[in-house]
C-alpha cells in the first residue's frame, strides 16, 4: 500500500502543471529602463484643446521566463500598483494635473479598493523570427477594477547576453473592467471609453 501511495504521488508531480520545473531563464523587469504609456481620449469640448492625455505607471514589477528555442513556452507576469499612474503631459498646470490624477485614481481605477493591476500570461501563439528575435502574441489574463479579462498583446523580445527587451502595446475599453469613463462638468470634460497600453520593457537575467 505503501508502494501504491509514493508511485502516486510521483507520478502527480511528474504531470501537474506549475509542479513541473519551468523552461527558460528567468528575467526580472528593470523599473529604472522600462516604461508602461497609456493614452486615453477626450470627446469632450476640450478635446479641441487637448484630444488626448499620456499617462504612464510609475510602480511596477515583474518577470519574463524565456528560452531561445522554447519560445513557446515563454511565460511573464506583471504587477502594477493603481495609485501610480500619473499624468504625463508637460504642457498642464499642477492644479489641473492633480485634479486629473485624483479622478483617475479615485473615481475611474478606485484604487484604494483595487490597488493592483496584474497581468499573468497564459499562452503564446503567432511566433515568428524576426531575424534579431522573435514576434508573437502574448495571451493572458489582465485583472483592473477587480474584474479579470482575457487580452491578447502582440510583442517584440530580443535577447541579448543577460539583457531581455521587449515592446508592443494593446488596445482595450474601460467598459469592459466595468470602469466608467470620466464625465464632468455638464459633458465638458469627456474621456472616451478606449484605452491604448503600449510598453518598453528591459529584463534582466536572475
Amino acid at each position: 500500500m505503501t508502494k501504491h501511495i509514493l508511485l502516486a504521488i510521483i507520478s502527480l508531480v511528474l504531470v501537474t502543471p506549475g509542479l513541473v520545473e519551468p523552461q527558460g531563464t528567468l528575467y526580472t523587469i528593470d523599473l529604472a529602463q522600462s516604461t508602461i504609456d497609456v493614452t486615453i481620449f477626450q470627446e469632450g469640448f476640450l478635446s479641441r484643446v487637448r484630444p488626448s492625455h499620456a499617462i504612464q505607471v510609475k510602480n511596477f514589477t515583474g518577470w519574463v521566463r524565456y528560452a531561445p528555442g522554447k519560445e513557446a513556452q515563454s511565460t511573464a507576469e506583471l504587477d502594477a500598483e493603481a495609485k501610480s499612474l500619473f499624468n504625463a503631459e508637460k504642457a498642464i498646470g499642477e492644479v489641473e494635473r492633480r485634479e486629473f490624477e485624483a479622478a483617475l485614481r479615485n473615481v475611474v481605477l478606485e484604487a484604494p479598493k483595487y490597488p493592483q493591476i496584474i497581468f499573468r500570461s497564459t499562452s503564446i501563439s503567432d511566433l515568428k523570427s524576426t531575424g534579431q528575435g522573435h514576434s508573437f502574441t502574448l495571451n493572458g489574463d489582465l485583472t483592473m477594477h477587480g474584474v479579470k479579462r482575457r487580452i491578447a498583446i502582440p510583442v517584440v523580445v530580443t535577447v541579448s547576453g543577460t539583457q531581455l527587451s521587449a515592446t508592443g502595446g494593446v488596445t482595450f475599453k474601460q467598459t469592459e473592467f466595468e470602469m466608467k469613463p470620466y464625465e464632468a462638468a455638464f459633458g465638458l470634460i469627456k474621456i472616451g471609453d478606449e484605452v491604448k497600453v503600449n510598453f518598453s520593457i528591459v529584463a534582466k537575467a536572475t
